[in-house]
């Protein structure tokens, strides 16, 4: 799977499932973990910052409360706890 199609669903997974559900959190983070580590990004790095940027913004409100109240400091350190 090439870069933008991973990335895509992972956008796509948090549209089909339910941000209440720790198991569906849990499921994102190691979503994510694995993306980082197929296109060996490094975080803190630029690339890394510009495309969790872009995640944040992709995803919707309601999976930003559940995750980290809407803080984009506190999303960052939450989706890098696997990394």
């Amino acid at each position: 799977m090439d870069e933008n199609a991973e990335y895509c669903a992972i956008v796509a997974f948090t549209k089909d499932n339910d941000p209440t559900c720790e198991k569906n959190r849990q499921q994102l983070y190691a979503l994510w973990t694995a993306y980082c580590i197929h296109h060996d990004l490094v975080v803190s790095s630029a690339v890394y910052e510009a495309i969790i940027g872009h995640l944040f913004f992709a995803l919707s409100s309601e999976w930003l409360i559940h995750l980290c109240n809407g803080y984009r400091d506190r999303f960052e350190e939450r989706m890098a706890q696997y990394l």
